[in-house]
């Protein structure tokens, strides 16, 4: 269901994690996505459960998408995170510092995970 919405970002990360390996040079990727902040679908308020779970699905594809290609990558020094944040989100205070920082050495360690902006 969801693998033609995250084909163009999987062939991305793979074809940008490919070219860091053939310049033996370690790297770092992140993959952004935007999706519509929401409470689980029991949770009382909640507005549209079909979006709340549509939203659910986005994000475990997500997360499961950036462990599979963090492990597949590890080997050639490639960290793959993502980070994930609301369209309603101001972007210049949440996400930029969040993706700066995954994107700084302060992180070297980190790999194969989603972060919430």
């Amino acid at each position: 269901l969801m693998a033609d919405q995250f084909a163009a970002a999987i062939t991305a990360t793979q074809v940008a994690a490919n070219r860091m390996g053939l310049t033996w040079r370690p790297g770092v990727i992140v993959n952004v996505l935007s999706v519509e902040a929401s409470e689980s679908p029991e949770a009382p308020g909640s507005s549209d459960p079909v979006q709340t779970i549509l939203s659910m699905l986005v994000r475990d594809t997500l997360a499961h998408v950036t462990r599979r290609e963090a492990e597949r990558w590890a080997d050639q020094g490639v960290r793959i995170n993502a980070v994930v944040a609301s369209p309603a989100a101001d972007v210049k205070a949440t996400l930029a510092p969040t993706t700066l920082r995954l994107l700084s050495n302060e992180c070297e360690t980190l790999s194969g995970l989603v972060f919430a902006a």
